[in-house]
């Protein structure tokens, strides 16, 4: 199922039941109001992630209108979130039609199946069907209400050069990483090749990883630092062999190649398309992460906006710990 084509902490949080994290615009300083109103404060609230001045979305588009690439953090299950990146999307297509939309949910294997929705040659039922997307983001028929939307404002802007870039690496390389080596990647054709990235490891990223590995480290713990681990009955069926050992180096290498896929894949429409805009989870974004190092590391001279959007029960109120976490805060009411 397609929803299994998280990160190494969602799959964690999936497979184990681990509680972890979960004109152009360049000559235009405002973008215009989203197609639907914007909710009242309470419920939405947009914040400059450096100082924590709490903003408009007259402020948001001035953001947005000088960035060159614009990364989109989403925690996957934030309904009011997939709302407001519905918005982003139309907005920004309305100012620069000929912008492109890149998506972790598509693979690189599945672009020939994006571009033939496009064009009108397969209904978006197929289309969900051939990509396995029904239930993307991990809940039941979720892609309709999530993400079909942002497909759909690039298909109405199809005539003016808008494009969808199916921007993920496909699961067996990711695995293969992860299983294998890099080393093993690096061995395949050049046919494989082109479906994914083999991670750059000049690509100052030790932030990155270090925060990876401590997320991966605690919640794979058994118990805190001192304490035994507690003793519970096994309901398992006599003979079931034991749960794999989680090795954070393995699922690190696998988080690199969707990093490194991810911005090679914004990097490629970059230089076809005037505007370039990610949706990703909010770890590959937030806090200098993997999926925005790389892009830096690849277009050193790019003018790049990161957004995070979040769930919180006090959206009105900016949280000191996210400070730093992206240029614009975005929180939306928990439900």
């Amino acid at each position: 199922m397609k929803n299994r084509r998280y990160s190494p902490l969602a799959f964690l949080r999936h497979t184990a039941g681990l509680a972890l994290l979960a004109g152009a615009l360049t000559g235009c300083r405002t973008l215009p109001p989203p197609s639907a109103a914007v909710p009242a404060a309470p419920e939405r609230a947009f914040f400059d992630g450096r100082t924590g001045a709490r903003l408009d979305w007259t402020a948001v588009g001035s953001t947005l209108a000088e960035a060159d690439v614009i990364l989109v953090g989403e925690q996957h299950d934030n309904v009011a979130g997939h709302r407001l990146e519905a918005e982003l999307a139309d907005a920004l297509l309305r100012q620069t039609p000929d912008a492109a939309i890149a998506l972790e949910m598509f693979e690189r294997d599945e672009q020939s199946f994006v571009d033939a929705y496009l064009d009108g040659r397969i209904a978006a039922a197929t289309l969900v069907t051939l990509t396995e997307s029904e239930n993307w983001g991990g809940g039941k028929n979720t892609w309709m209400d999530w993400y079909q939307p942002i497909v759909d404002h690039v298909k109405a802007r199809r005539a003016t050069g808008a494009a969808l870039i199916a921007a993920n690496a496909p699961r067996a390389y990711v695995k293969l990483a992860r299983l294998e080596s890099l080393a093993a990647l690096e061995q395949l054709p050049a046919s494989d090749r082109a479906l994914f990235q083999v991670p750059d490891l000049a690509v100052d990223d030790r932030a990155y990883r270090d925060r990876f590995l401590a997320t991966m480290q605690q919640h794979s713990a058994p118990a805190q630092a001192g304490q035994p681990a507690p003793k519970k009955k096994s309901t398992a069926p006599a003979g079931t062999p034991p749960a794999p050992k989680i090795d954070p180096a393995a699922f690190l290498r696998a988080q690199q190649v969707w990093d490194a896929t991810m911005a090679g894949s914004v990097l490629l429409a970059r230089a076809r398309h005037p505007k370039v805009m990610l949706f990703v989870g909010e770890f590959h974004v937030g806090f200098s992460g993997g999926t925005l190092a790389r892009v830096r590391h690849g277009a050193p001279g790019a003018r790049i906006a990161t957004i995070s959007i979040l769930s919180s029960a006090t959206p009105a109120t900016f949280a000191a710990g996210d400070r730093d976490r992206a240029d614009l805060v975005v929180y939306t009411r928990a439900p």
